[in-house]
């Protein structure tokens, strides 16, 4: 369903964010693919919060998006650092936690 309601929002506008609940790190890497593979030339981030305490952050850059300054995993090492967390990558993919789930708002 979050797929679904993903391409009718890239039908009618431009989609900023996404909202949805993603309870554990496997779930979220599943969403992720299937974003990468249904809107390709587009950029993600996909965050789990498991029972409240760790975080995850995913992220999928593809290439002609990537500059100097942004790429998946500078992406999510900066996000994952306003909550003092860390993280790590590939020009086109990243992965990080953080162990303060309070912070999340802060970091989206």
């Amino acid at each position: 369903k979050l797929i679904s309601n993903v391409a009718d929002s890239k039908e009618n506008k431009h989609v900023e964010y996404l909202s949805g609940e993603f309870g554990s790190r496997k779930s979220a890497k599943l969403v992720l693919d299937t974003l990468k593979k249904k809107f390709k030339n587009n950029s993600f981030m996909v965050i789990a919060n498991e029972d409240d305490k760790k975080v995850y952050f995913l992220s999928y850059v593809p290439k002609q998006n990537q500059t100097d300054k942004f790429n998946g995993k500078k992406w999510v090492v900066e996000t994952t650092a306003i909550g003092n967390g860390k993280g790590g990558g590939k020009d086109d993919s990243g992965t990080g936690q953080c162990s303060d789930a309070s912070q999340v708002n802060k970091m989206v």
